[in-house]
């Protein structure tokens, strides 16, 4: 080491710091999403693969609407005996808000299985380490933003205009200590799709996840950041096609599919 070098960032490094971390927090002021498009009471069946197109699990998604208040349900089983299990509780009247949140994964699928809850009416969070032979709890109340995103990937994207993008959100991930990030929600154009034979098209999003305050900045400088995800919904009336992206904070990459039901003969 240089005996020169200060174990301190120089003053101008300092003021360097200083503004680039504002500029950062400038960009990535978080938004609230207003609502377009009401949701209503549903259920679909999804797959999940691996990028080379191995199936890993079936999923199912229900959703039950009271009021302004919407209970989403999305569970993956896995052939291998795993369980991804989501609930979102949000509401959808002037804008979308993130009520409750609860995220379980369990089995060999997942390097690190947890049970993890988000009262965003009161800031409570809760992770719970599922791994064999630990009880390792993080309970803890945090300042959470109105925009938080968990478990609304994908009701945002179809609520946001186009001139708003890029759009950028609150998240919390599911780490040992749980921590907010923001995702960073864009437009990748439109893309060809074939549904039953007749030509159509898709709109392709993509979605970044930016590390807050100086700590990011240094995992984008040595290229840690975590993996893009990427959306597809459909054009004029915005449904979801196909996700590419991790269940898990440090899981692979998948992708989810619509399933359709098909009637077995008697």
């Amino acid at each position: 080491m240089d005996s020169d070098a200060s174990p301190f960032l120089s003053s101008t490094a300092l003021k360097t710091t200083t503004l680039v971390v504002s500029l950062l927090a400038a960009t990535l002021a978080a938004d609230t999403v207003p609502v377009r498009y009401r949701d209503s009471t549903a259920r679909g069946f999804l797959t999940l693969r691996s990028m080379d197109g191995r199936l890993l699990a079936t999923g199912e998604q229900t959703q039950v609407t009271r009021a302004n208040v919407i209970t989403k349900r999305l569970t993956f089983r896995f052939s291998d005996g795993s369980l991804d299990d989501e609930t979102t509780v949000f509401t959808d009247a002037a804008s979308l808000r993130l009520m409750t949140y609860r995220h379980v994964q369990t089995g060999p699928s997942f390097s690190h299985p947890l049970d993890f809850t988000i009262d965003a009416t009161t800031g409570r969070v809760v992770c719970r380490d599922l791994s064999a032979g630990r009880d390792q709890v993080e309970d803890t109340t945090m300042d959470l933003p109105a925009d938080l995103s968990n478990g609304l990937t994908t009701n945002i994207v179809q609520n946001a205009r186009l001139a708003a993008l890029p759009l950028t959100v609150s998240y919390l991930a599911a780490t040992p200590k749980p921590r907010l990030v923001h995702l960073v929600i864009s437009s990748a154009g439109l893309e060809p799709l074939l549904a039953g034979g007749a030509a159509h098209q898709a709109r392709h999003y993509v979605i970044d996840v930016h590390i807050g305050g100086l700590e990011g900045i240094l995992a984008s400088a040595v290229r840690k950041q975590m993996p893009r995800s990427h959306l597809w919904m459909s054009t004029g009336v915005p449904t979801f096609l196909r996700a590419e992206a991790p269940l898990a904070v440090d899981g692979p990459m998948w992708r989810i599919d619509l399933a359709s039901p098909i009637p077995q003969a008697n």
